[in-house]
């Protein structure tokens, strides 16, 4: 991701070897982020744009999607 340069990176928090926490502090291109979560309890770190809870629905993504791309 750092060497690409995505415009938008879904990162789910529970992963085998690491946390999305983890993970969205090591890309450090200015990719917008959107944690995916199913968790409850979860703090929103400054490193995520965007939280997006499980189950999720196509408005929430669709809503993200278009929040990025048109901040207010």
């Amino acid at each position: 991701c750092n060497n690409t340069k995505p415009d938008l990176i879904f990162i789910d928090y529970r992963l085998n070897n690491a946390t999305g926490t983890d993970v969205a502090k090591a890309i450090n291109n200015g990719s917008i982020k959107a944690l995916v979560t199913g968790d409850l309890d979860i703090n929103m770190d400054t490193c995520f744009d965007y939280k997006i809870g499980k189950p999720y629905k196509l408005a929430e993504v669709r809503k993200f999607i278009i929040g990025a791309y048109n901040p207010m």
